[in-house]
């Protein structure tokens, strides 16, 4: 998401969500996905169904495409 107006200095935050597709039917015949989310910082967290649409990281930037100034990783 980009915030500021035209001339105005512009921010750009991005976010990285759960999608709970852990455990999910891996094809036709059975079996089971073992699906993770890397977080961007060496870590990475299993994508548990219950954590479906819940928020993994938020990296504010200076401006779009920029350098990071603030990154929140938030783990249930």
């Amino acid at each position: 998401m980009l915030t500021g107006g035209q001339g105005d200095m512009q921010s750009e935050t991005d976010h990285v969500y759960f999608r709970g597709m852990d455990g999910d039917r891996l094809n036709s015949d059975g079996g089971r996905k073992d699906v993770s989310v890397p977080d961007g910082e060496s870590g990475s967290y299993p994508d548990h169904e219950a954590l479906e649409g819940f928020e993994l990281k938020t990296t504010v930037l200076d401006k779009a495409s920029g350098k990071a100034v603030s990154k929140t990783i938030t783990t249930r």
